[in-house]
């Protein structure tokens, strides 16, 4: 690549940049290349359009795997008033 059109390149980015537009590298079924390339202008242009398919897909694409701590936060029975009692036995008793 010429150091012109170097610059030209590396001046685009930062335009994507600024506007907040990152550059990713997908893989996809031959079948879905189209289906994707099409969601990815649609996407970008980040008009009403955009947000009507992006509120679709996020109800229909499963959800980030939580951690532990926020499994338990968000848990339906967080506001129950449960009671836990550990079993005290401790097994039984053998010789050595």
């Amino acid at each position: 690549m010429t150091s012109d059109n170097a610059k030209r390149v590396n001046e685009h980015r930062k335009r994507s940049r600024r506007k907040g537009v990152k550059r990713i590298e997908v893989t996809a079924h031959e079948r879905d290349v189209e289906l994707v390339r099409a969601l990815t202008r649609i996407l970008r242009n980040n008009d009403e359009v955009a947000t009507e398919i992006r509120a679709v897909l996020e109800k229909l694409l499963p959800k980030e795997p939580q951690n532990l701590v926020d499994f338990f936060r968000n848990s339906p029975l967080l506001e129950e008033d449960l009671e836990f009692e550990r079993d005290k036995d401790t097994g039984r008793e053998i010789d050595l």
